[in-house]
């Protein structure tokens, strides 16, 4: 497949103004059907055009289940060992512990000290940032991740993942670990699809499932976690870009 086979995602912004035009509005999850399983490089790059057409996509399998079973089970060990800290809402001098908007406990990888299992999805990763930059011209410079977990009744109120007066954070991308979920523990993320109206307009539950991955444009897109009726354990990441402030 050539390099230059997608649309420039900067062309696709350039429409009056930095929202996407309504007829690429498109719901990713009905494209998954049409992308062949077999082989994982055809995989992502149909999936990457999908990226391109919509500004979101629904990867399944992205990581075998012995990878996220291992994240998992680190995660849970962290945990325990009081390594997970309250998420904060905001930066610098603004960051605020405020739980009734977000309830998760994190712990940030460190690219120069990262685990066996925490590698494997650190690879994988630079692969899909390098993929994006050849295909989208996107400019992403380096990737931040930190493990998440939800307890019981947990929940993060509808936001976009920008800190205000910076757009360093290009995509969103959303890694489930826990297994034998049901419908009735909750815990989807709800994805507003509308970049104009936001929180106003439809959406989409995207229901956790181990080793799926969702990327999105995060100034883009609105989104939150429901509240959840039992343990609920991710890792998310942001490709940045260049530090450009507003």
């Amino acid at each position: 497949m050539e390099e230059n086979s997608y649309p420039s995602f900067r062309a696709i912004h350039s429409v009056a103004n930095p929202l996407f035009r309504d007829d690429l509005i498109l719901i990713a999850i009905e494209i998954l059907p049409l992308v062949p399983p077999v082989d994982p490089g055809v995989l992502l790059e149909n999936l990457l055009r999908g990226l391109a057409e919509t500004g979101y996509v629904i990867i399944p399998r992205f990581l075998k289940l012995s990878d996220t079973r291992k994240l998992i089970a680190e995660c849970v060990a962290r945990v325990k060992e009081g390594d997970l800290r309250p998420a904060a809402i905001g930066r610098g001098a603004g960051k605020n512990i405020l739980p009734e908007i977000r309830t998760d406990n994190i712990h940030w990888l460190e690219s120069h000290d990262l685990s066996e299992s925490q590698t494997v999805y650190w690879d994988k990763m630079e692969d899909v940032r390098t993929r994006l930059n050849r295909s989208l011209f996107l400019g992403l410079i380096e990737l931040e991740a930190h493990l998440a977990c939800f307890a019981p009744g947990g929940y993060y109120k509808p936001h976009l993942d920008c800190h205000k007066k910076t757009q360093s954070r290009i995509l969103s991308a959303i890694l489930y670990l826990d297994e034998d979920w049901v419908e009735s523990d909750g815990g989807q993320l709800r994805l507003y699809t509308d970049n104009i109206n936001g929180v106003k307009g439809p959406s989409i539950d995207i229901f956790p499932e181990p080793g799926k991955l969702v990327i999105f444009v995060s100034a883009e897109f609105w989104h939150e976690v429901r509240k959840s009726s039992r343990f609920r354990h991710s890792l998310t990441g942001w490709f940045r870009g260049r530090e450009l402030m507003n």
